[in-house]
């Protein structure tokens, strides 16, 4: 009886031992991760061309043993086809050692194809497994995917360190561009009376500087703006300020922003705006639907140049903040586009009105100069650091 039971256990542990192995497990230098694709259409030969940036393990910096000297290579490859699939597809062929997507970060999207095809683009790509779906989309206004590619970070990091593939860092003191992944992207395209400002990515080749050489980086320069997933126009970023607004409220992406205050076109003050938040509240008592918006900063100022009140100062920043939300309202305008996102208040909460309005109005589209019927705008100083001012 003990034999039989003995033999049996033994035999389990044979059959069993198999099973408990890694079989077909990839050492980390067995395959090529990328972490970056890149896609443009080309009109006049109507193929699709991609781009494939790949990691490069060795030359990653490290916590605990510092960087290495020199600069990190970059590698990336390139291929044309009649379809996406067929251009990734010459690249899997080449390829050696093999490609894995698992570690995708980043989309970059050419000219062409964002303003003619991006709809039905992103549904080709949001259906093939191999892309994650929290990689960041970014399209390019007036410069090449390949020189994207080609550009380091600082201190010659290799681009794994860029705002490419980690936007997160723009976090303080940024512009007003907020970077989208493709699940959100393929969101807020497709969602009724929604505005889409897709990011344009740019490289900065003024700021800063090698020895005594212009050291290239990389940046977020404008919006290309679709509502109702029709592509409307390209924004540069110094027109849209006011969109910080109702990005930060909503999305909770910046703490705070740097800014200067000026008075005859000199700067007399710079300060730090903190926590903006913003309420819209929706009028349906008229044919046109009518926004009211609440907004409030909290304010720190950080240098003096010029004596002012501190009620003229306040004074000063609800009238430049008043004036910045409705200018950037208007360059909506000018492109039939939504930039505050004020229909969707308006479609979530006032489904009978809307379907009022799109019964007797042709036209779709739902604001004009009046849309906007009142803005209060609150502006709180909370700190002066160690300027002195009677609050």
């Amino acid at each position: 009886m003990y034999f039989n039971k003995l033999g049996i256990i033994l035999i389990i542990t044979f059959l069993a031992f198999p099973l408990s192995g890694c079989f077909g497990l990839k050492n980390i230098q067995d395959l090529t991760y990328v972490v970056s694709i890149g896609a443009e259409f080309l009109p006049e030969e109507e193929q699709y061309k991609v781009y494939l940036q790949a990691l490069d393990f060795s030359n990653v910096a490290k916590q605990e043993a510092g960087k290495e000297t020199g600069e990190a290579p970059i590698w990336h490859g390139e291929a044309q086809g009649n379809t996406l699939n067929l251009a990734v597809s010459d690249l899997y062929h080449s390829a050696q050692p093999p490609l894995y997507f698992g570690h995708l970060r980043s989309i970059i999207l050419g000219d062409k194809l964002v303003t003619t095809d991006l709809d039905n683009f992103l549904a080709n790509l949001g259906r093939n497994r191999s892309i994650r779906h929290n990689s960041y989309i970014f399209a390019t206004h007036d410069v090449s995917i390949h020189e994207i590619l080609q550009t380091n970070a600082l201190f010659e990091y290799p681009p794994i360190y860029t705002i490419l593939h980690n936007p997160e860092q723009l976090g303080d003191d940024s512009l007003y561009v907020h970077p989208f992944t493709l699940r959100e992207v393929l969101i807020n395209l497709r969602e009724p009376y929604k505005t889409l400002m897709l990011p344009s990515i740019a490289i900065n080749r003024k700021d800063w500087q090698k020895n005594d050489e212009n050291y290239p980086l990389l940046y977020l320069n404008g919006v290309y703006v679709f509502h109702q997933k029709e592509y409307k126009g390209y924004l540069p970023v110094e027109g849209i300020s006011g969109v910080r607004w109702i990005n930060d409220s909503h999305q909770g992406k910046v703490e705070h922003v740097t800014e200067e205050i000026k008075g005859d076109k000199k700067t007399h003050t710079v300060i730090r705006t903190n926590y903006p938040e913003l309420k819209i509240d929706v009028d349906t008592s008229e044919g046109y639907p009518k926004f009211t918006l609440t907004a409030k900063a909290k304010v720190e100022i950080l240098e003096v140049l010029k004596e002012i009140p501190i009620s003229k100062l306040q004074k000063h920043l609800e009238e430049t903040y008043h004036d910045e939300i409705m200018n950037t309202f208007k360059k909506g305008l000018e492109l039939e586009a939504d930039l505050y996102n004020l229909g969707t208040e308006w479609y979530q909460y006032h489904q009978a009105h809307v379907k009022k309005f799109e019964k007797e109005h042709e036209s779709s589209f739902y604001l004009n100069e009046d849309s906007i019927k009142e803005i209060k705008f609150e502006v709180q100083l909370i700190h002066s650091n160690s300027l002195k001012f009677e609050y």
